[in-house]
């Protein structure tokens, strides 16, 4: 069910190119909000979707900030021994075309977590998802809505 609790009994976060980034480059002072999300995949507690443009834009980042290659990719491959990628329909592009907001590459996002059914966008950058369907939350208001005694 697209914007809420699906059928399933944990929840299905997509994990935003920030809050991955944020995790594997130990980026402070958000690693510690990213971690708790982890540690909630790990322990299988939350299912974790990302993207293929997601990815690539962690690895931009990477570049951005200087991080060794080697690195970076040993940590991306460690993730996805638990985070799932979801294919990006081409209708869930061409959809995210033909809706006004302000950032395509996040409306693509939007419309790809409204395709699988996922019940979370987790972000640090909520403005852009603000008249998303699917619920965007930061790592931490996820955490404290949904597990506050576990992290």
């Amino acid at each position: 069910m697209a914007g809420g609790k699906s059928e399933y009994l944990i929840p299905r976060i997509l994990l935003d190119s920030d809050v991955i980034f944020d995790f594997v480059s130990a980026r402070l002072p958000f690693y510690h909000d990213s971690l708790k999300i982890f540690t909630l995949a790990e322990n299988k507690l939350v299912e974790v979707y990302t993207l293929p443009h997601l990815l690539i834009n962690v690895w931009q980042i990477r570049g951005q900030m200087k991080i060794k290659s080697k690195a970076m990719i040993k940590s991306i491959g460690r993730l996805l021994t638990f985070m799932v990628i979801l294919d990006e329909p081409a209708t869930a592009v061409v959809k995210a075309a033909n809706i006004a907001r302000p950032d395509f590459e996040d409306s693509v996002t939007i419309e790809c977590a409204v395709s699988g059914g996922l019940d979370y966008i987790i972000t640090r950058n909520l403005k852009h998802f603000k008249e998303s369907p699917i619920i965007a939350l930061t790592p931490t208001e996820f955490v404290n809505k949904n597990f506050p005694n576990v992290v």
